[in-house]
């Protein structure tokens, strides 16, 4: 096992890079072989212990979880952060606000336009503060836009037959 002289995260002997911080690994970095005795890893350099602690600020933190997704970091010698978008994925509330915005015209009337504007508007602040990790601001986009000609038609249509009932009496 290396530990990354950086921030001192174990990684795995074929590491390049550091999965958390993304520096790299050098080969003095590895496992002394009475660490491997004991069973009790300790970062080199007498770095203490991370976890728990707080990511440097200008650092996108890996995600957690991805199991077998972090090796072809390793294998390409790509760091997190320039490789962090092949982990983005689209944001819920925007894929809701296109959806929503295109069934309004058939289903909803003015409360579904309603609707896909503050989805967009929910989802346009969730993708702004996830540091890069969520997209679908043209999904955002695109619903606002349907919401907004959704409640300017319908209000139209109300006024026009507001006109229609007062010209009839």
């Amino acid at each position: 096992m290396k530990f990354c002289q950086n921030c001192g995260q174990g990684n795995e002997d074929s590491a390049i890079f550091c999965l958390r911080c993304g520096e790299k690994i050098t080969s003095e970095s590895t496992i002394s072989p009475e660490e491997q005795r004991t069973g009790a890893p300790q970062p080199p350099g007498g770095i203490e212990s991370t976890q728990g602690s707080q990511p440097q600020p200008g650092t996108v933190p890996p995600p957690t979880g991805l199991g077998p997704l972090s090796q072809p970091l390793q294998q390409y010698g790509l760091q997190y952060q320039q490789a962090s978008y092949l982990y983005r994925k689209n944001d819920g509330y925007a894929i809701a606000s296109l959806v929503i915005g295109i069934l309004s015209f058939f289903i909803c009337g003015i409360v579904g336009g309603i609707l896909a504007v503050v989805f967009s508007q929910i989802a346009m602040r969730n993708i702004e503060e996830s540091g890069g990790t969520l997209t679908g601001e043209s999904y955002a986009k695109a619903g606002s836009i349907l919401g907004w000609i959704n409640i300017c038609f319908y209000s139209l249509l109300i006024i026009l037959f507001i006109i229609i009932q007062i010209a009839v009496r």
